[in-house]
Formats: C-alpha cells, sequence, structure tokens
C-alpha cells in the first residue's frame, strides 16, 4: 500500500494567537504592499507581523520590555 504524501512546511504554532487589525493610513499601507513587491512577506499582513515582532524583540534587548 502506498504512503500518503508528506505534509511540507512548518508544523502548527502551538502558542494560542489572537487577531489584531491596525488601522493604517495610506501611505503606510503602500509602503508596505512595496515590501511585498520586493519579497519581504506574501501580503500586507505579513510584513507588518515581521516588523511587529522586530520591534518588540528588540526593546526585549534594550530592557524596554520583560522577556
Amino acid at each position: 500500500m502506498a504512503q500518503a504524501p508528506r505534509k511540507r512546511g512548518r508544523p502548527p504554532n502551538k502558542a494560542p494567537t489572537k487577531k489584531v487589525s491596525p488601522s493604517l493610513d495610506e501611505p503606510t499601507l503602500a509602503s508596505l504592499d512595496q515590501l511585498v513587491s520586493k519579497g519581504y512577506g506574501k501580503n500586507p499582513s505579513d510584513v507588518a507581523r515581521y516588523f511587529i515582532k522586530r520591534e518588540i524583540d528588540d526593546l526585549k534587548r534594550a530592557g524596554v520590555l520583560a522577556g
């Protein structure tokens, strides 16, 4: 009997997540779209998530946030 095809990609995140929907002005959204076209993410939400997480990590390293 043939084996089922193996799933690709990363496993699901085990940490619970919540959705956040920030309101952005047009120039900021245009910047996110520009970064998507340069390969920084699949869509503006991916790019925004990357920059938010990066800034939080920086603030933790600087001692501004506990971490």
